[in-house]
C-alpha cells in the first residue's frame, strides 16, 4: 500500500490532526500543435551561476548572461499555512532559460548537456496585506513539492511541511541576511503496517515494531531514479526518539552529510493499534543537489535572516530550486554528485515537467505589463491622444510606455487627467487641475526627460509641483490583491523541432584593411551561433482586467503580456526606473527586454460598463523584434525593423580609413548593400584599366 490513511503534524509528543486540504485538478494537456500561433526562440551560450550569492539575484533579469523568460508568479492562498501563527499565502516565482552546454556541477564529475533550466522561488506573503513575510521555526508551515505523480517525471505533488529548524551558524552578510542558509523541513506521518510514505528522494515503508514499541522496523528506498529503478532498498531498525540521516543506498548516520545524507527519519512512538508515528524530513542547504524520479534539483539559494541583531540566522525567507532538463530522448548519466545516477531528458513536443502549483489549475499574480495609470478625460484617445493635435501637448506618439511607467510626464498626465490605478484619489475629471498631478514620492521629476516617438522630448514644468501625498500601498503596482488572476490551467510548455538559422552565419567581403603601409581588401566573417537556441511554445494566459471610475461611469482596462523576455541583445541606453522603495535594488538593465503574449490582441483596451470598447490601441499581431512576416505564408511581404537612437548617432565624419567599410563603426542598426560596379570605357587609375 502506498497511501497513508492519516497525516499528523508533530510538535514534541502532541498530535494535531490536519484539516482537509483543497484539491487542485490536473488535466491532460492537448497534443502540441504542428503550427502554434507563435513561438519564442530563447538563445543561450554562457551558463548561469551555479548558485546565487546575493539575495536579489534570482529575481533580477540581469542576473542571467543570456536570454531568460520570466513567468507571472503563482499564488496559493492560505490553506492552513502560517508564519509563527500568522496566516500566510505562498507566492512562487518561475523563470526559464536555455544552456547549449549546460554544466552539471558536482564533486565527482562534470557533465555537459543541452539543457532547459526551470527555476522556482518559493516565497511567502502575509494573508492580509500581501506583504513579504519570513518564517521562524517551531510553528511555521508552508507548501513544498515532496512527492511524485503519475502524469510527469520528477516531483509532481506538494504538501504542507513544517519548518523544523534554521541553522544559526551560517554567516550573515549585508542587510542581515544571506542566501547561504540551511533549513530543515519535515512532516509527521502515521503509518499502519505495510503502508508507505515518500518525502522527496526517499520512501519509507512501515513493517512493524517490537512488542513494547522501543524500536520500529522499516524499509527505506531511494526514489531518485526514474520510476524508482535500482531502488537499493534496505530494511532498517529505528530506535524510538533517535533521528537517522540516510544516504542514497539507505545507510544510516547520526548527523547530516551534505549533499548526500540529508534525508532523515525519526520513530516517535507506537499507538495502541500498533501503528507507527514517524517524523520524516530533509535538511536543505545552499548548493545541495538531489534527485527525484529521474529529475535533478539544485538548491540555488536559501535566504535566511537575522531578525534580532545577534548575527545569527533565526528566520527563513525563501528557497530557490532549479530543475535541469537535458534535451534529447531517454536517459543520460549524471554522476556529478552520486554514482550511477540517471536523469530523464525532454524531447521535441514533450511537455516539460513543472513543479507545483504550476502543474495544476492555479492562480497567478499579474506582474508583467500592468497598467499603472488610467484616464479621467479624453478616454477614447488614450494613450496617444489626438494625432491632429499639438505634439507634446495633445498628441503623444509611443505613449503606451507611459501607461506602465512609474513616473510619466506632466503633459501626458494633464491631457488625460490621469490618476494612479487602484489608488484613485479622485473620480471627477474637472478636479484634476486642482488636486493633480500625482506621482510616487520617489520620482525626482525635475531631473527626468521623456522621449516621444516623433523625436520630441518632454520635461517637467518647473512651476508644476507633483502631488506625492497619496497611499502608494493601494496602487496596483504594489497591491498584490488587485492583480490576482484565478483558475489558470496547468502550464504546458514544450519546444519544437529546430534547425540552424543560416542567416546568422555570413560574411562581408571587400572590407578595407591596412597592414603597415599596405592596403588590402579583408573579409569580415560573422558567426552569431545560430543553433544555440531552443524554440518554445508558451501557452496563452488570462489577462488582468482592472476597473476604474471616471465622471460617474465605470470602465475596465486590459493589457496583454503573459511573459517577460530578457534577451542578450545589448541596449546600453535603455530608459528604466527602479523604485527605491519596498527594498528594490538600484542598477541598470542593458538588454533588450519585452513582454510576450502568445495570442494576437490589442496592446491596450478600455471598455465601459456596458461592454462597449471605448479605446483600443495597437496590436501585437505578427510583430517580431526585427524580421516581420507570416510564418505560415511565405508569399506575404517581409519587413525588417532598423533601430536608431537620438543619442547614439553615427559619426559626422569618419576618422579612420576602414570605418567607412565597417558595419561595427555604426553604433546602432545598419543595412549593408552589395556594392554597385560601374563599367565605363576609358576608365583608368594611373593608366591602369579600372571599374
Amino acid at each position: 500500500m502506498k497511501k497513508k490513511v492519516l497525516k499528523l503534524l508533530v510538535i514534541t509528543t502532541a498530535i494535531v490532526l490536519m484539516t482537509a486540504l483543497p484539491t487542485m485538478a490536473y488535466y491532460n494537456p492537448p497534443a502540441p500543435s504542428e503550427k502554434p500561433n507563435s513561438t519564442i526562440k530563447i538563445y543561450g551560450e554562457t551558463n548561469a551561476k551555479k548558485r546565487w550569492d546575493y539575495w536579489w539575484e534570482p529575481f533580477y533579469p540581469d542576473s542571467f548572461p543570456k536570454d531568460v523568460v520570466f513567468f507571472n508568479p503563482a499564488y496559493f492562498p492560505d490553506a492552513g499555512m502560517s508564519a509563527n501563527s500568522t496566516d500566510i499565502d505562498e507566492k512562487v516565482y518561475l523563470k526559464m532559460w536555455y544552456e547549449p552546454a549546460g554544466k552539471y556541477w558536482g564533486d565527482r564529475k562534470t557533465h555537459y548537456y543541452k539543457t532547459i533550466n526551470l527555476e522556482y522561488i518559493y516565497t511567502f506573503i502575509d494573508s492580509q496585506d500581501k506583504k513579504p513575510i519570513y518564517l521562524t521555526p517551531g510553528n511555521s508551515w508552508f507548501y513544498f513539492p515532496t512527492k511524485e505523480n503519475e502524469s510527469q517525471t520528477g516531483l509532481g505533488e506538494w504538501q504542507q511541511v513544517k519548518l523544523a529548524s534554521v541553522d544559526s551558524e551560517v554567516s550573515i552578510s549585508s542587510y542581515g541576511k544571506t542566501t547561504q542558509g540551511i533549513i530543515r523541513i519535515q512532516e509527521g506521518v502515521l503509518l499502519s503496517s505495510g503502508e508507505s510514505e515518500q518525502f522527496l528522494d526517499h520512501e519509507v515503508t512501515f513493517l512493524g515494531t517490537d512488542i513494547s514499541g522501543n524500536y520500529a522496523i522499516v524499509q527505506i528506498c531511494y526514489t531518485g531514479n526514474y520510476q524508482h529503478a535500482d531502488p537499493a532498498c534496505k530494511v532498517q531498525i529505528l530506535h524510538k526518539g533517535d533521528t537517522y540521516f540516510v544516504k542514497r543506498h539507505n545507510e544510516l548516520f547520526s548527523s547530516p552529510r551534505h549533499p548526500d545524507a540529508t534525508w532523515y527519519i525519526q520513530f516517535v512512538f507506537k499507538t495502541q493499534t500498533h501503528d507507527g508515528l514517524f517524523i520524516i524530513g530533509k535538511e536543505l542547504a545552499h548548493s545541495d543537489t538531489f534527485y527525484v524520479n529521474g529529475v535533478r534539483y539544485d538548491v540555488t539559494a536559501i535566504e535566511v535572516l537575522d531578525t534580532n541583531g545577534d548575527a545569527s540566522a533565526d528566520a527563513f525567507k525563501y528557497i530557490a530550486l532549479r530543475t535541469k532538463l537535458p534535451k534529447g530522448s531517454g536517459e543520460v548519466m549524471d554522476e556529478s554528485v552520486v554514482s550511477t545516477q540517471r536523469i530523464t531528458t525532454v524531447s521535441v513536443n514533450e511537455t516539460l515537467p513543472v513543479l507545483p502549483p504550476f502543474n495544476k489549475v492555479h492562480d497567478v499574480i499579474d506582474d508583467v505589463n500592468v497598467p499603472l495609470w488610467v484616464p479621467l478625460k479624453n478616454i477614447h484617445k488614450f494613450p496617444e491622444g489626438d494625432p491632429n493635435g499639438v505634439p507634446g501637448k495633445e498628441y503623444f506618439p509611443g505613449a503606451e510606455k507611459f501607461v506602465t511607467m512609474q513616473c510619466p510626464p506632466y503633459q501626458w498626465l494633464k491631457y488625460f487627467a490621469a490618476v494612479p490605478l487602484g489608488a484613485q484619489p479622485i473620480t471627477e475629471s474637472d478636479s484634476w487641475d486642482y488636486y493633480g498631478p500625482w506621482v510616487p514620492p520617489w520620482c525626482n521629476v525635475s531631473n527626468l526627460t521623456w522621449w516621444l516617438d516623433n523625436e520630441m522630448t518632454l520635461t517637467w514644468p518647473s512651476n508644476k509641483t507633483p502631488n506625492v501625498e497619496w497611499n502608494t500601498d493601494n496602487w496596483v503596482a504594489f497591491d498584490v490583491s488587485d492583480r490576482i488572476v484565478s483558475d489558470i490551467p496547468p502550464l504546458v510548455i514544450y519546444y519544437i523541432s529546430e534547425s540552424v538559422d543560416w542567416r546568422l552565419t555570413t560574411n562581408l567581403l571587400e572590407k578595407l584593411e591596412q597592414a603597415d603601409s599596405t592596403e588590402y581588401w579583408g573579409k569580415f566573417d560573422i558567426m552569431s551561433y545560430p543553433d544555440m537556441y531552443t524554440e518554445f511554445v508558451l501557452p496563452p494566459q488570462k489577462d488582468s482586467a482592472f476597473g476604474f471610475r471616471s465622471d460617474q461611469v465605470d470602465y475596465t482596462i486590459t493589457m496583454p503580456g503573459d511573459y517577460l523576455i530578457k534577451t542578450s541583445l545589448l541596449s546600453p541606453n535603455n530608459d528604466e526606473w527602479q523604485a527605491e522603495t519596498n527594498g528594490a535594488r538600484g542598477g541598470e538593465l542593458d538588454n533588450v527586454t519585452f513582454w510576450f503574449d502568445e495570442e494576437n490582441k490589442p496592446i491596450l483596451r478600455i471598455s465601459n460598463n456596458s461592454g462597449d470598447v471605448v479605446s483600443i490601441a495597437g496590436s501585437n499581431d505578427g510583430v517580431d523584434i526585427y524580421v516581420n512576416a507570416n510564418p505560415f505564408d511565405y508569399t506575404d511581404n517581409v519587413t525588417v525593423r532598423i533601430y536608431g537612437d537620438l543619442q547614439m548617432a553615427a559619426k559626422q565624419v569618419w576618422s579612420k580609413p576602414d570605418e567607412v567599410f565597417n558595419p561595427t563603426a555604426i553604433r546602432k542598426d545598419s543595412i549593408t548593400f552589395d556594392p554597385a560596379i560601374i563599367r565605363w570605357d576609358n576608365m583608368s587609375a594611373d593608366s591602369t584599366d579600372a571599374y
